[in-house]
Formats: structure tokens, C-alpha cells, sequence
């Protein structure tokens, strides 16, 4: 059975929480990285109270400036401490999995050499964090190849950790068929980003917008990897999440 959430990225914690609530669907909770640093003991306390309720809780976690594979071992550090952070809250908050984007700038990275350099401080870097025995979903981003994502997994041989496929940014930032990214990823996909998106932008737009044959791609991804995907919503705002949730119904994709 698939299950909803949404990823309110642009609200706070509590009031995406209320938002979830009161649409009875699952929230994945944004702690990007000023939210995560203002976060005292009460307000944890606070949220661990609010989000008694709701339909499942997963976390987002900080992305920007973070790189688990960076070739300087301080940035490395400081990654791997903010994602520390972000699991020990999410357990204090009861969630189910914590996401976290894997960051892997091709441009940057751009020969064979500097990809093999930067995915094996990655690996190593998560193999520590993985010691922290939370399911772990990771995002793509600018990423525009899904092999990375494989030789990842593949490196890492964890059955902790799995892959959220954003499809607007697959479709954004890669001129690969989103097809052949479900194709190569579907052993490791466990949830999907939905939004539309345009080429080199990624705009957030709700389903239906027309950018993306997103019946194809649900379709695609039910074959691939099972009917029991965790879908999660990327909004741009409260009416398109509303105009998300209705083109699921109306399209048989959710009850």
C-alpha cells in the first residue's frame, strides 16, 4: 500500500506538522541547517509532543554546503557531525527514516579520478554514520547520472540505507530518462519526490502541471519497485500541495 507524505520545505516544523494533521498524511519534517542549529532541548520537546498523531514522521536533513565526499577532511567532519545531530533528534522524535541529499556535484567532480576519490571518502563517511542504526533514504539533486547512486549502494552493502528518487530534479538536472533511472536504482528506491519541474530549473510545481508525464513515471516506478512506494510531496505552496493530493486521487495513485 503506497503511503503519502510531504516534504513542507518552505514551513516551519510546527506548522507543517499542523498542515499534516489536518490532511492526515505523513510529514517528512525540513531540519535544514539554521532550523537544526536553533533547536534547544524544549523545543525538541515541544515537537516530540506536537507530532503525536500523525500519520508517519520521516526527517529532512540540512543539504546546503554539506559534502560527505569533499577531499578536505573538515568538511567531511563537520558533514558527518550535522547528520549526527539530525539522527539523534529524529530518534528522540520517533521517525521512521532520516533523509539526506548525497551532494555529489558532477561539474566539480569531473574527471574518473576525483569521482572515485569523492566516493570513497563518502562511503566512508557513511559507513560511520550507519553504526547509528536508523534507515537512512538519500536524494538526488544536480546529480546527472544514476551510477554514482549505484556504485554507492553498491559500495556501502548496508540494509540501512536506500534511495529517495526525486523526480523533479532527475528530470531538471539530467538529460537521462527518469525511465532508466528507475531502471538502474530499483533495487535501493523506497520513496519518491514528486514535483514538476523544468529543464535547468527546478521549480516545485504540483502534479499535473504538464512538465512531466507523471502517470508514465508511476506506472514505471510500480513496475520497477513494487505498489508499496513511499510517496512524498514537494510543494511550492499549500495550494499545490492540495492539487498534488488531487491528481494522485483522481489518477487512482492514493484513496
Amino acid at each position: 500500500m503506497r503511503r503519502l507524505f510531504a516534504h513542507l520545505f518552505r514551513r516551519a516544523p510546527m506548522e507543517a506538522i499542523e498542515i499534516s494533521k489536518k490532511l492526515g498524511i505523513g510529514l517528512e519534517m525540513s531540519l535544514v541547517t539554521n532550523v537544526l542549529l536553533d533547536l534547544r532541548e524544549d523545543d525538541i520537546e515541544k515537537l516530540k509532543e506536537s507530532v503525536k498523531g500523525l500519520n508517519g514522521l520521516s526527517v529532512h536533513g540540512p543539504f546546503r554546503d554539506l559534502i560527505i565526499g569533499s577531499m578536505d577532511p573538515d568538511i567531511r567532519e563537520i558533514t558527518i557531525d550535522r547528520y549526527v545531530e539530525t539522527i539523534m533528534i529524529s530518534q528522540s522524535l520517533g521517525a521512521e527514516w532520516v533523509l539526506f541529499h548525497l551532494n555529489y556535484i558532477p561539474l566539480v567532480y569531473s574527471s574518473e579520478r576525483l569521482r572515485r576519490i569523492w566516493l570513497n571518502n563518502a562511503v566512508n563517511s557513511f559507513e560511520q554514520i550507519l553504526k547509528l542504526a536508523v534507515p537512512i533514504h538519500i536524494e538526488n539533486t544536480y546529480e546527472d547520472d544514476p551510477k554514482v547512486f549505484k556504485d554507492f549502494f553498491e559500495r556501502l552493502r548496508s540494509d540501512k540505507i536506500f534511495m529517495c528518487l526525486d523526480i523533479g530534479h532527475a528530470y531538471a538536472y539530467s538529460n537521462i530518462e527518469i525511465s532508466e533511472w528507475i531502471t538502474v536504482l530499483s533495487p535501493y528506491i523506497r520513496e519518491v519526490h514528486l514535483h514538476e519541474s523544468l529543464k535547468g530549473k527546478d521549480v516545485h510545481a504540483a502534479l499535473g502541471s504538464g512538465y512531466i508525464d507523471m502517470s508514465k513515471v508511476l506506472t514505471e516506478l510500480e513496475n520497477n519497485c513494487g505498489n508499496d512506494l513511499i510517496i512524498t510531496l514537494e510543494p511550492a505552496n499549500d495550494e499545490d500541495l492540495q492539487r498534488s493530493i488531487e491528481w494522485l486521487r483522481e489518477h487512482g495513485w492514493i484513496k
